[in-house]
Order: structure tokens, then C-alpha cells, then sequence
């Protein structure tokens, strides 16, 4: 009776194992090829794919600058290597950097999987951990923070850099560490931060890690560290003078201890990665733990909880402050599964498998079918939004004379090359009220048209700084064009 106990539990689990995966592929591939009709369109994912193809498409351009300082326009407070990447890759292809970045975004959150998948495997050469995680990863990526997925944005494009390095720090099983892998690993990890500047959670971990538990690689890491920042931030220094420092460490930007718990709020739908990772560690002594990946991903993900917080106290930061959370709690609890995977075919490993399996996949049995509903409807009406962009940057695209677009998008498609950064302008007008450039050419009327999109009373009636300036300046209304586009005339 027990042998056939055993039989049934052990065929049980492999089926759970096995088919699970194989259901939750199915519906990932679903949800990616019907997600790909709206990154291939005219249509804006989001306000900062504006903002980022304003900036990528000035790398090469001769009078505009990466960090255009105090002239009002467009505050960039991101390091400058993700927008040279994708205006090389744009110039190369002749392609629209919308979709350049949009691209790169897309495929470093699928690489970003595989290499989680890579970094379990790669110490227990389990290959059900292998394949489960990365698609959970991807699952919960594309339904619970699918703005993000394929966005032209640079973020998961650091996130990929990040793991890189992890991936060569830690290589492969039975490999120990190295002067080399340290060395590598710390250039790819300070590149990253060129990338997004504020993802110190895994350099971080990774200090601490190598500073207490393998103290010999501690001054490798530091040195490699330095050296790399310095060369890089020097390079970047001689080619953008100190406004390239100044503008991203003193952005302006409000902050608010009510938002505390915007980032932490998105960990309830991680809630099955880190019960599984949290609970197998802390059910065991940490001591035995410490020294092996399992206390650096650990490290990891309280310090990516922790900064992911922090970072969220400003305005206009995204639940993308919580990505780190997500990588880190992956890794954790992909490294839980592929242990319970090595107890072997005995009844407790398979049971724990299983139950470990279903705890994960919890939060999707309500985010899958609410994202199918969600792109049931954008599905529906993308016809409709095409045409409303595309008559949008027709009307935007015939207007003779300077025309400075609101929408730095519209502006983009539009051909106009002047934007303005209208949210992060206010957010610096209230911090520090000083002359800004764009203030002055508004006085002066150097614009023959401002172009908005949303209703003509809030730019009759000032709302804000921008908004007055154009009030005290004379600009009148002119007309609404098609789908809610409007034109300010400067006086006569």
C-alpha cells in the first residue's frame, strides 16, 4: 500500500509539474502575440515614450544636448548610455526610436527571464526550476506591470545589464568565484547604473554579500567598482560638462511620505515567489545559507524592497520601483524549487514540489483572465486609436512656423522638433522658482503655436506655471482639431 501510495503522489506531481508549465507557456505565448499589435502602432504606451524618443533622437543631432540643463524643455534626470544605444540602433536601421526602444525593451525582458532561468540552472541543473520560474516571471510581468512590457523605456534594459552581471559573478555550478568574474561582473553592474541610475539594490547586495561572506574578492569588487564609474562618468563628464552630474542628482522632483507604501503595495502580486523563497529561508538557520546565492538573493531582495520604497516617495515614479523585488524574489524562490527538486524522487521533495508549484501560481489564477479581459477591450478599440493618432499627427504635422507640442509624443510622429516636458517642469517650478529658457522664448513669442491635447479650458484658464506663462504672454485659443488636439496662436 505505501509503494503505491508513493506511485500515485509521484505520478501525481510530475503530471501537476509537467502539464502546469506546460498551460502557463501556452497562455504567456497568448498573451505576448496579442500584446504585440499595440507595440506596433502609433499609439503611445505610455507619457515617457515621449520623453525617452525626445532624448534618444538629440544624441546625434548637432544643436540639442542630452542634458539641456536650465533651458525648460525637456529635463532628463537618467543617465545618457540607453538613449546613445537606442539613437546609434535608430540611426543604423533608419527606424523611429519609438520602436527601436520599444523593441529593446521587449527583448531584454525576455533575456532578463532567461537568464534567471540560467542562474537556477546553473547550480542544480534542475531543469523543471528552469522553465517554471522564468515563465511566472514573464506571466506576472505581463499582466500585473504590463505597461511596462515593451514600453520604450530604459528600464528593463538596465535590469538585463544588472543580471548580466550577477550571471558572471556567480557562474556556473561547482565554479567557485574569481578575480575575473568579479572584475566583469562590476563593469556590467556600474553600466547598468549608466543606464537607470537608481538601481543600487544589486550592487549593493553584492558588496555586502562579497564584504562578510567572501571577503577576499571585497577589494576586487570595490576596485573594479571605482575604476569602471570613474572612466565611464568621465567620458560622459567631458562630453556633457557638469550639467550631465547636475541635472540627474539634483532633479527636481516632490516627495511625499504618503506615498511610502506605493512601491510595497505591488508586492501582493509576488506574494506566491515570496512566500516560497521567504518561508523555506527563514524555516531554516540563515547561518547555513549565508555563504551560497541563496543569502545573496536574499540581500537582494530586502534591499530591493527597501529601495524600491524609497524611490517610490516621489512624484511620478511607477511600480517599475519594484522590479528589483520581483528579479530577487524569482531567484529565491527558483533556487527553493530546484532544492526541493534535489531531494529526489521521494515523496516529501515531490510533495513539497507541488505545493510550492500551486502557492506560486496563485496570484496569476486572477491576473491572467483579468489581462485577457483588459486586451480583449484595447483589441477592440486599437482600429479606432490608430486612426484617432494618426489624424492627431496630421493636423499636428501641417501647422507652418514653430509649434511647441505639449505632448512630447505628438510632437515626435508629428515632425516638430520642439516639446516641452510639462510635468517635470512643474514639479521643478515648484521647488525652485528660477528664470527657465522656455519661459523667456514664451514671453518673447517665439512660438507660433502650442499644441495640446485636452480640453481648450485648461489652457484658457491657467492651472499651472506653464499655463500662466502663455495666459501673461497673450497666446489665445485658436481652434480644436481632430480628437481633441488643440492650437494656441501667439498674438498678433
Amino acid at each position: 500500500m505505501i509503494c503505491f501510495s508513493f506511485i500515485k503522489i509521484k505520478s501525481f506531481s510530475i503530471y501537476v509539474s509537467k502539464y502546469s508549465v506546460y498551460l502557463w507557456g501556452i497562455l504567456l505565448l497568448i498573451l505576448i502575440s496579442l500584446s504585440i499589435p499595440e507595440l506596433l502602432a502609433y499609439i503611445p504606451l505610455d507619457y515617457n515614450e515621449g520623453w525617452n524618443a525626445t532624448l534618444a533622437r538629440r544624441v546625434f543631432a548637432g544643436s540639442y544636448s542630452l542634458y539641456p540643463a536650465r533651458d525648460g524643455f525637456i529635463f532628463n534626470n537618467y543617465p545618457p548610455l540607453s538613449f546613445i544605444l537606442i539613437g546609434m540602433i535608430a540611426n543604423i536601421l533608419g527606424c523611429d526610436v519609438v520602436f527601436v526602444g520599444r523593441g529593446i525593451a521587449f527583448l531584454s525582458i525576455i533575456f532578463v527571464a532567461i537568464l534567471i532561468g540560467r542562474i537556477i540552472h546553473n547550480f542544480n541543473g534542475k531543469t523543471r526550476a528552469l522553465i517554471y520560474i522564468p515563465i511566472i516571471f514573464l506571466l506576472t510581468s505581463i499582466t500585473a506591470f504590463h505597461n511596462y512590457f515593451g514600453m520604450d523605456d530604459p528600464q528593463w534594459l538596465a535590469q538585463l545589464v544588472m543580471l548580466s552581471g550577477l550571471w558572471v559573478l556567480l557562474g556556473r555550478r561547482g565554479q567557485a568565484l574569481s578575480s575575473w568574474s568579479v572584475c566583469s561582473a562590476a563593469c556590467l553592474m556600474v553600466c547598468g547604473l549608466f543606464i537607470k541610475h537608481n538601481l543600487v539594490a544589486l550592487p549593493c547586495a553584492v558588496s555586502l554579500w562579497l564584504l562578510f561572506f567572501h571577503r577576499r574578492f571585497f577589494p576586487v569588487w570595490s576596485a573594479a567598482c571605482a575604476i569602471v564609474f570613474l572612466a565611464v562618468g568621465l567620458c560622459f563628464y567631458t562630453i556633457y560638462g557638469h550639467w550631465f552630474l547636475e541635472d540627474i542628482f539634483h532633479h527636481e522632483r516632490e516627495i511625499r511620505l504618503g506615498r511610502f507604501f506605493h512601491g510595497p503595495r505591488e508586492l501582493v502580486w509576488m506574494i506566491g515567489l515570496l512566500y516560497v523563497g521567504g518561508a523555506y529561508v527563514l524555516r531554516r538557520a540563515w547561518r547555513g545559507y549565508a555563504q551560497r546565492r541563496t543569502g545573496l538573493f536574499c540581500i537582494f531582495l530586502v534591499l530591493s524592497i527597501i529601495v524600491g520604497s524609497l524611490s517610490g516617495l516621489g512624484k511620478g515614479v511607477d511600480y517599475n520601483c519594484m522590479f528589483d523585488a520581483l528579479i530577487a524574489a524569482s531567484l529565491l524562490c527558483g533556487d527553493v524549487l530546484a532544492k526541493y527538486d534535489t531531494l529526489g524522487g521521494g515523496r516529501r521533495g515531490q510533495l513539497l514540489y507541488v505545493k510550492a508549484c500551486v502557492i506560486v501560481s496563485l496570484p496569476l489564477f486572477f491576473l491572467v483572465p483579468v489581462r485577457f479581459v483588459q486586451l480583449d477591450k484595447e483589441l477592440a478599440v486599437l482600429p479606432h486609436q490608430k486612426q484617432v493618432w494618426a489624424e492627431r499627427i496630421a493636423f499636428v504635422q501641417k501647422q507652418t512656423g514653430t509649434v511647441l507640442c505639449t505632448d512630447m509624443i505628438l510632437c515626435h510622429w508629428a515632425g516638430q522638433p520642439l516639446s516641452v516636458d510639462v510635468f517635470n517642469l512643474g514639479e521643478a517650478f515648484k521647488k525652485n522658482d528660477q528664470d527657465y529658457r522656455i519661459r523667456d522664448l514664451i514671453r518673447e513669442k517665439r512660438f507660433n503655436y502650442i499644441a495640446f491635447i485636452g480640453r481648450k479650458e485648461d489652457y484658457i484658464i491657467p492651472y499651472d506655471a506653464f499655463t500662466t506663462w502663455l495666459k501673461q504672454s497673450g497666446y489665445i485659443f485658436k481652434v480644436m482639431g481632430p480628437h481633441g488636439v488643440g492650437l494656441l496662436q501667439r498674438p498678433e
